[in-house]
């Protein structure tokens, strides 16, 4: 799914599914980890996972329990224009 990761400006703490879930949600614009797991090869609970990352380091937002949307910096960081190591850790 993803092919322009070399060109974005990933996080340490990011790994590939990471993009793959991104660039889903892109598509989705919002979503739960069941919904997302019908569409990727990772379990809901692996996705569960990345999405707490995703969340705290403000990547995407979490309007409800257990879904998750994109938001501007979900954009910037596809489109390469956002540094994922620069975006502030927020607390639960």
């Amino acid at each position: 799914m993803c092919n322009n990761e070399t060109m974005r400006k990933r996080a340490d703490w990011m790994v590939r599914a990471d993009d793959d879930i991104l660039e889903l949600m892109r598509d989705l614009q919002a979503s739960s980890p069941a919904e997302l797991e019908k569409h990727l090869s990772y379990t809901k609970e692996y996705i569960s996972r990345r999405l707490r990352e995703l969340w705290q380091h403000q990547l995407i937002d979490r309007p409800a329990r257990g879904i998750y949307r994109i938001n501007e910096n979900t954009i910037g960081y596809l489109n390469e224009n956002v540094d994922a190591s620069q975006l502030e850790r927020r607390e639960e």
